[in-house]
C-alpha cells in the first residue's frame, strides 16, 4: 500500500484511474494499480468512521479533512461489478462501506502493489 492514501492528489473515472495508476511512479517505484475490493475491505475497520480504519494505522491523508480541505474518502477498487459492466465496486473510507458506482464518476485512488 501507499503510505499516502492521496499520493496521486485528483480524482478519476475508473478507467482514467486504471491507467493513470499503471502509469504511476511512487517512491521511486513502478508497478502500481488499484487495490482489488477484497484488499480495501481487508484494511477497513467499520466499528470507526473518519476514517473507518484501524486505530494507530499508518497511512497519511485519509481523513475528510487532510490537505485543508474537505474531501470525500471514496476509492476505486479493481474489482467491476459483476452485474453490469458500466459499474466497478468502491468503498467509502469515510463509513466503511463497499458500493457499486458507475465507472463514469471520479474516485480517489489509494495506490498498491504487489511484492519489491
Amino acid at each position: 500500500w501507499a503510505r499516502d492514501a492521496d499520493t496521486l492528489e485528483k480524482t478519476l473515472p475508473w478507467e482514467e484511474a486504471m491507467k493513470s495508476i499503471e502509469e504511476a511512479e511512487i517512491g521511486g517505484k513502478k508497478g502500481w494499480r488499484l487495490p482489488t475490493r477484497d484488499e480495501l475491505i481487508s484494511i477497513l475497520d467499520t466499528s470507526r468512521s473518519r476514517p473507518a480504519l484501524p486505530e494507530g494505522h499508518p497511512f497519511l491523508n485519509t481523513s475528510d479533512m487532510s490537505r485543508g480541505g474537505v474531501r470525500h474518502r471514496d476509492y476505486w477498487t479493481s474489482t467491476e461489478y459483476e452485474e453490469d459492466n458500466q459499474k466497478a465496486w468502491m468503498i467509502s473510507l469515510a463509513v466503511g462501506r463497499v458500493f457499486d458506482s458507475h465507472k463514469w464518476f471520479d474516485y480517489m485512488m489509494w495506490p498498491v502493489r504487489d511484492g519489491e
